[in-house]
Order: structure tokens, then C-alpha cells, then sequence
């Protein structure tokens, strides 16, 4: 089908996935930017963090459950932007099985890995890793 010039298509559950991962990657690299400075980032940034990924992981979440015909509660989508360490996982055990394991772990380890890699980084080399104040 053609795409009419103008027209905004939706975005797709692999993009959702795709934004997760780059928005992960952006912030990891941030993060151990200001570590190797000795810094600690700021309330705001920590706020545009949480807020962005949750943003994009009930997005993608949205999408799934469309494409699969499945049925829930009208606020489920609230539930899950306040609530997704326990919605996540249980939506995606109910709708996977224990193939849901997978994306559930996916999606634990990007939410922690910035703070892993900058505390690791911040451990090993201290506070000048790569840039002289």
C-alpha cells in the first residue's frame, strides 16, 4: 500500500523495541560520561529517564496486546505505566508462556544496565577515566 505524502504511520512493535534499546544505549553512555567525571547525575535527568522508558515500554506493550486480541481492564495501561516491574513480567507470561521469560528479562537488564556499567566503570578506573577536569 502505498504511503500517502503527509501521512504519519504508527510505529511498529519492533521500533518500540528499537527505541527502548537506543534510549538505553544514549543513557548508558551518559551516565558513564558523568561517572568518569565523579559526577552524579541530576534528579531531572533521572526523571526524563524513568519517564521516557516507561513511556516506550507501555507503548510497546499497547502495541503488543492489540496485535494480539487480547483483552484487559480500561486502565490497564496506567496500571502498567505506574506499576510495570510487576504488570511487565505477568503480561508477559500470560501472553507467552514461559517464552515470556525472555523479554521480561530483556527489559530488567536495559532498565538496569546504565547504573551497572557506570557503576562498574566508576569502580575500576574512579573518577578521571577519560577526560582531565
Amino acid at each position: 500500500m502505498p504511503v500517502r505524502v503527509g501521512t504519519v504511520q504508527p510505529l511498529t512493535e519492533r521500533q518500540c523495541v528499537l527505541a527502548l534499546g537506543t534510549l538505553t544505549a544514549f543513557f548508558s553512555f551518559g551516565l558513564a560520561l558523568e561517572t568518569s567525571r565523579g559526577l552524579v547525575p541530576t534528579q531531572q535527568v533521572m526523571t526524563i529517564w524513568n519517564l521516557l522508558f516507561q513511556l516506550i515500554l507501555c507503548w510497546w506493550i499497547q502495541l503488543d496486546r492489540r496485535s494480539r486480541k487480547l483483552a484487559v481492564p480500561f486502565e490497564f495501561d496506567a496500571f502498567l505505566f505506574f506499576c510495570w516491574p510487576v504488570l511487565m513480567p505477568y503480561y508477559f507470561l500470560r501472553t507467552r508462556g514461559a517464552r515470556g521469560l525472555l523479554p521480561t528479562a530483556a527489559v530488567f537488564a536495559m532498565a538496569i544496565m546504565p547504573f551497572v556499567i557506570a557503576a562498574i566503570l566508576a569502580a575500576l578506573y574512579g573518577p578521571s577515566i577519560a577526560f582531565a577536569r
